[in-house]
């Protein structure tokens, strides 16, 4: 063999396996493709529940940064919660007035509580009023207190918060919509069963958002305001009650009813202890002259 020949057999032999290992490489790149997709439990499949490709890979990808440029915020989404600390006249007449403002500004009241303990009453009602509302509808039930004691009022801005949830719902509902699609295109025992199962975690999500978003949208409609009412305690004084001269001389007569009462039992001590007294010193005496007469 010359040098030359040598030559070109190391040539033919790194051909060759740079083509093998070519070869294996490919494989070996496209049954992990394969394994991530099928794993990831995302809308993307790699045509293995009898579509073609095609069809699905052409489905729009969603993101949350998309969507989020897609909602117009029109309002902000604030939460704003009131309490009020009041004296009031009467508890059971405010409580009435309560009631007429929340039902002026579009609310209602949601509870009512009032309790007395000796004779001070106290009570707590919590009303619910149209957001929009909420400032003039405190004025209103400041005006029904002797004194407002405390006021406080807190507004929360969850507008960023809707958004989001709105973001997520719209894609959770794109997914759906997706999902179905498939579903209705399948054929394999196996791909409906695996479609519903991602389309059943995807409905779940829904519900989730849905809830979440009504919460925000009633708690942003309706504003909270809950009053703590103390009533004034008076002290009201009697006039028939208030009669010095009547006591003056009820006084007296008690003195008077007191003196005789000494005096008569005075009179009695001396008749009744002089009934016992004399016999007993008669006996004394005239048992000491005859002890002393036979003595001597």
């Amino acid at each position: 063999m010359t040098l030359k020949n040598k030559h070109l057999g190391w040539l033919a032999m790194v051909i060759i396996i740079l083509f093998i290992g070519s070869v294996f490489f490919n494989v070996f790149e496209r049954n992990s493709r394969s394994i991530a997709t099928s794993s990831s439990g995302s809308a993307q499949f790699t045509g293995t529940i009898g579509l073609p490709e095609d069809d699905f890979t052409s489905t729009k990808e969603y993101s949350l940064a998309d969507s989020t440029t897609n909602i117009e915020v029109q309002d902000q989404y604030i939460i704003k919660t009131g309490n009020l600390s009041m004296t009031v006249k009467d508890i059971d007449e405010t409580a009435l007035g309560l009631e007429n403002i929340a039902q002026m500004y579009g609310g209602a009241v949601t509870n009512r509580y009032v309790y007395s303990y000796a004779d001070y009453k106290n009570g707590t009602i919590e009303l619910k009023v149209d957001q929009t509302k909420f400032n003039d509808a405190l004025k209103a039930i400041k005006e029904l207190a002797i004194s407002v004691e405390s006021e406080n009022v807190n507004a929360d801005d969850v507008t960023e918060t809707v958004i989001d949830i709105k973001a997520r719902l719209e894609n959770s509902q794109a997914e759906e919509e997706a999902y179905v699609r498939i579903l209705n295109q399948a054929t394999k025992i196996e791909d409906i069963l695996n479609t519903q199962f991602y389309l059943s975690n995807v409905r779940e999500e829904i519900e989730v958002y849905q809830a979440q978003l009504k919460y925000y949208e009633t708690h942003t409609s309706f504003s909270t305001i809950s009053v703590y009412l103390t009533e004034a305690t008076s002290i009201a004084l009697n006039s028939d009650t208030f009669q010095p001269w009547q006591t003056i001389k009820d006084s007296v007569q008690t003195v008077v009813r007191l003196f005789q009462d000494f005096v008569l039992g005075l009179i009695e001590f001396i008749i009744v202890g002089g009934a016992i007294i004399i016999p007993i010193i008669i006996i004394f005496f005239g048992g000491r002259f005859i002890y002393r007469r036979f003595k001597k």
